[in-house]
């Protein structure tokens, strides 16, 4: 029988996972990554590859801590070891030739990441991180290789379509078309309104903080350009500088916002 979340969960990814996923999934080298916002469905997605893959496999999270996380592969391979963290760590470096799904991996530790690169060497290694994260030093130099699934929101038609079969499936309290109008396009969240009955207030204020405000930034460069020029053309020093002024204020609140952002 098809899992709940494979029948409905994925529903408007045909596309990604044919194009995308399936001719990655059926490699045995080819590495990918699935990058995209929190709810936007990189977990289904992924869960589904791994489902998919053949041969000796593993999926884990990179939010657990390293013993737990050294200890899922070791068991998910059927590896016959002791119960010391460092006796799974022995069991997994002597294989060869399997694949591993690792979710949320912009939380893998140091020592994680480390042993995430001397097992990409051996193995089909695959997982999926947040966009708009800063990735630190180490993990980049392990993506290094892996193709990035860029995994977009759904659109109108596809999210209006998730969000009926989501709260048909879950016997929801709400209307679907008020779960497909606050929940932005993101499964996570539809899936949360649906099977709670409600709409939290932090899907509401992330609408809001997700607005794209840069619009207002070329206008305000294009009005302080302008402050300059009359300055310059009337031969008004004080105007020229005020305008230069908040010009340097401007790029440096505006660089403060973007890093802001990124956190």
């Amino acid at each position: 029988m098809e899992p709940f979340w494979e029948k409905i969960g994925l529903m408007g990814r045909d596309n990604l996972l044919k194009s995308k996923i399936i001719p990655r999934v059926g490699s045995k080298t080819r590495r990918f990554v699935l990058k995209g916002e929190a709810g936007v469905g990189k977990t289904a997605l992924l869960q589904w590859a791994f489902n998919h893959q053949e041969g000796k496999k593993a999926f884990v999270s990179a939010a657990v801590q390293y013993g737990t996380f050294i200890k899922q592969i070791a068991e998910q391979w059927k590896l016959s070891t002791g119960s010391k963290a460092s006796e799974h760590e022995e069991a997994v470096l002597k294989e060869q030739g399997h694949a591993i799904y690792v979710d949320d991996l912009t939380r893998a530790t140091p020592k994680m990441i480390d042993i995430l690169r001397v097992l990409s060497d051996r193995h089909k290694v695959s997982g999926a991180m947040r966009s708009g994260v800063k990735v630190k030093e180490d993990l980049k130099q392990f993506l290094w290789g892996c193709e990035t699934i860029k995994v977009p929101k759904l659109n109108k038609k596809d999210a209006l379509r998730l969000s009926e079969q989501m709260c048909l499936e879950l016997g929801s309290t709400i209307s679907h078309f008020k779960v497909a109008h606050h929940c932005a396009g993101l499964p996570g969240r539809i899936y949360s309104a649906a099977s709670t009955g409600e709409i939290s207030q932090n899907q509401v204020r992330t609408l809001s903080e997700e607005i794209d405000i840069s619009p207002v930034f070329i206008v305000m460069i294009a009005c302080m350009v302008i402050f300059r020029y009359f300055g310059r053309a009337l031969d008004a020093t004080d105007l020229t500088m005020m305008g230069g002024a908040a010009l340097v204020l401007f790029i440096i609140l505006k660089g403060t916002f973007v890093r802001g952002k990124e956190k």
